[in-house]
């Protein structure tokens, strides 16, 4: 997760996920709320595409590491 305060992610198991609640499909366009500090309603998607993009690359990539370390430990006990 994000936190806009403190412009910092987080992990957090403390998430209710409602997949049937869609609050903002009623309101018009122009009424939708905007996220400030991101060019208000002129927000460029395309900037959270390239976000989730690194994203899932640095997840890749720590995946990747994570299952070195694993086999490397499994290879030290095996010794």
């Amino acid at each position: 997760m994000y936190d806009i305060e403190t412009n910092e992610y987080f992990v957090s198991r403390d998430v209710n996920f409602s997949e049937t609640n869609f609050p903002f499909t009623y309101l018009p366009k122009e009424d939708l709320p905007t996220i400030s500090g991101l060019g208000g309603s002129d927000v460029d998607l395309e900037e959270f595409d390239d976000l989730k993009i690194k994203m899932e690359q640095d997840m890749t990539i720590m995946l990747c590491l994570m299952q070195y370390q694993y086999n490397m430990k499994l290879m030290l006990f095996r010794q």
